[in-house]
């Protein structure tokens, strides 16, 4: 009865440890960023090094925070809209009330409206995009493939 016990714990953790458990808090997050024009060496020193082509072919450098603001862990729901001419969708999600005030202080900062914040998903970053107003409950994030949209309406619905 005890090894029945026992490989019953091991089972159940190991399902509750699967990487699809926690691929959508892993590969979606939010990282506060600056052009590297804008890189003020001293203020910045421990951020990562980012090379992202714009939608016209343009390189841009950008400084961006090791440690996310937020991630898909941060988000209640989501509405997507239909896939876009480039394959993407648009997406806007809710946040929970951590990220809210989160984000509702980093966007007081006015300084902060202007300067971009780069969305990831895994390995990927795929845009760097500016707050032109406070963050209130939610955000809208561009970009996204469908698949992508998919593991994290996913990822929302079951957790």
């Amino acid at each position: 009865m005890k090894s029945l016990t026992l490989l019953f714990i091991v089972f159940s953790t190991l399902a509750a440890c699967t990487e699809t458990s926690t691929s959508a808090v892993d590969h979606i997050q939010i990282h506060e960023a600056r052009l590297l024009a804008d890189f003020d060496g001293k203020s910045f020193s421990d951020w990562d090094t980012i090379y992202a082509q714009t939608e016209g072919g343009q390189l841009n450098t950008y400084a961006v925070s090791k440690k996310p603001l937020i991630t898909a862990w941060n988000f209640l729901a989501l509405n997507a809209s239909p896939v876009q001419a480039d394959d993407t969708q648009i997406i806007t999600v809710r946040l929970n009330s951590f990220a809210e005030k989160k984000m509702q202080d980093f966007s007081s900062i006015r300084g902060n409206l202007k300067v971009p914040l780069g969305l990831r998903s895994g390995k990927r970053w795929v845009n760097f995009f500016p707050l032109l107003n406070p963050v209130t409950d939610r955000m809208t994030l561009r970009g996204l493939n469908e698949s992508e949209v998919t593991s994290l309406q996913n990822y929302i619905d079951n957790r």
